[in-house]
């Protein structure tokens, strides 16, 4: 197993964004952007002691940060912070609140 790459088993782009229709259907407010994640994805976690599963059907806004943060070096289509996006929204939504 490659121990330098800690999302394992991607194949592409994982995720679909949603109509502000279908999320509205969903109970969700349609003005911000959601992603439905397509397929499991999976991330070793040495903090958690294992493999932290996201699980296919997921539906996140990824990383909502403020457009004025950008500047600070954040890149919207950098491909590994939307994977870990979404293993904080997973875990977030488990623990965090």
């Amino acid at each position: 197993m490659d121990r330098s790459n800690r999302f394992f088993g991607t194949h592409g782009d994982l995720s679909v964004q949603l109509a502000p229709w279908t999320a509205k259907a969903l109970g969700f407010d349609p003005k911000i952007s959601l992603f439905l994640l397509k397929e499991p994805l999976q991330f070793r976690s040495d903090i958690a002691g294992g493999i932290i599963t996201v699980p296919a059907g997921f539906i996140s806004d990824l990383a909502s940060i403020p457009r004025a943060a950008w500047s600070l070096g954040y890149d919207p289509d950098c491909q590994v912070l939307e994977l870990a996006a979404w293993v904080h929204d997973l875990c977030y939504g488990r623990v965090g609140k």
